[in-house]
């Protein structure tokens, strides 16, 4: 397989580097990720300013740019008309569980691979209380998923998969809907040095979701959550609705 590696944390992630050593034994691996943590941008498109791309190595490139730029540069200026046979986002360090999705980088860098027909699957590892991450866990599960993945039906695949910190050497895997994620909103607001105000936004997250069959939910049982999403977002029973109340 020809596989195109990406994230949001950057070029130099921990997450990253892993996730191109577990995808190395599967086929010719191109890895294409920001040059600086991106985390937040979902799926912007850098417009106006020009993208600068750094040649780290023999098939490792930085651009100066979101996620989605990376996509967009490699197919485009890569790959060409030969395109990968599948996009590997991540490994985030962190959870992208239930409505994190809309504002991923991570799972942004997918879709825009999924837009151009392409199979994507973005990753991430969800870390422990006290904020660690244990890789064993993904170290298991991540080439037994690409295994299966080579002999699938791949066409109109789009995968969100979220992994516990765990040591665990067996543990479930579950095929999960998202869930519910909230933020408590924070808008902190303080002065520059040259007095000028400036404003920071952050707030701390809500407890998950803990409706079964939902990611979070499997999250919290110690599974490995994978979660199929969709392009296609018309609400199909507001169709209907609107037809009979509006026209």
């Amino acid at each position: 397989m020809k596989i195109l590696i990406t994230n949001d944390d950057g070029i130099d992630s921990r997450g990253i580097t892993l996730l191109e050593e577990l995808a190395l034994p599967f086929g010719e691996v191109t890895v294409v990720a920001p040059t600086n943590d991106q985390s937040g941008t979902s799926h912007a498109l850098t417009l106006h300013h020009p993208l600068r791309v750094n040649h780290v190595n023999e098939n490792s490139y930085s651009v100066y740019g979101t996620p989605t730029d990376c996509v967009h540069y490699a197919l485009l200026d890569l790959y060409g008309e030969s395109q990968p046979d599948v996009i590997l986002s991540g490994i985030n360090l962190g959870p992208n569980l239930g409505t994190d999705v809309w504002y991923s980088g991570t799972v942004g860098a997918a879709i825009e691979g999924a837009l151009s027909g392409i199979p994507s699957i973005a990753f991430s590892l969800v870390s422990t209380p006290s904020r660690v991450y244990q890789e064993e866990l993904a170290q298991d599960f991540i080439p037994k998923l690409l295994k299966k993945i080579q002999k699938m039906d791949r066409s109109h695949l789009l995968l969100n998969v979220n992994i516990p910190s765990s040591e665990e050497t067996e543990y479930d895997v579950e095929v999960t809907k998202l869930g519910s994620s909230y933020y408590e909103g924070n808008l902190k607001k303080n002065m520059d040095p040259r007095g000028n105000e400036y404003f920071w936004i952050g707030g701390d997250k809500l407890p998950f979701d803990e409706t079964q069959g939902t990611d979070s939910f499997a999250i919290g049982r110690g599974s490995v959550s994978i979660t199929p999403l969709r392009l296609e977002m018309t609400h199909f029973e507001k169709m209907e609705f609107l037809k009979h109340n509006l026209l």
